[in-house]
């Protein structure tokens, strides 16, 4: 996966300017969950770890991504098509509303907790769409880069199956809400 469009690194200088880029106020707290859920499980006490390390960091942000998926076209299974997905944040294009593409997030590679109080929650072929709100990189200081993704996830009503006459299934705003994962899980 290749990210494009940079934000300016004039505009960009932190967690909350990236907030502030594509309006997500709760980025910093995600971005701390994300880390301690992820990177600094194993610590006596990760959302410490996690906030120390986030203070002594980089970041970059982006406005799309070609994400490469399989090509139906050909009877060559290792071909693939780029699909280029956007988020334009605070931007808009002449007057209308910000844009966000949707996206399936795999959760085996998401990092995200997906239990819920009636049980595993309902996936596509474990995925679940979502809308992209924002891409950006955070470089720590021991060195660690991390390609991250923020998406305000959707739920499936009903069965996951696809039915009715057009074969959709249908899916609305999710409790789960909205999460970090990273961008190989897209």
């Amino acid at each position: 996966m290749r990210l494009q469009n940079r934000v300016s690194l004039r505009e960009i200088g932190n967690l909350r300017d990236i907030g502030k880029e594509f309006m997500i106020p709760s980025i910093w707290s995600d971005v701390v969950d994300f880390f301690a859920n992820n990177v600094y499980r194993s610590s006596e006490n990760p959302e410490a770890d996690a906030k120390a390390s986030l203070d002594h960091m980089e970041v970059q942000a982006f406005h799309g991504v070609e994400i490469p998926i399989p090509d139906q076209d050909v009877e060559d299974k290792n071909a693939h098509k780029l699909q280029h997905v956007r988020t334009i944040g605070s931007l808009s294009w002449r007057g209308k509303n910000a844009q966000k593409d949707l996206v399936w997030v795999n959760l085996a590679e998401s990092g995200v907790q997906c239990r819920t109080v009636k049980g595993r929650m309902q996936s596509f072929n474990n995925r679940l769409p979502a809308y992209l709100n924002g891409l950006f990189i955070i470089r720590c200081a021991d060195g660690e880069i991390y390609k991250l993704a923020y998406g305000s996830q959707l739920r499936v009503i009903g069965s996951a199956t696809a039915h009715g006459p057009e074969g959709l299934a249908t899916v609305e705003d999710s409790e789960v809400g909205s999460k970090v994962v990273r961008l190989r899980s897209l």
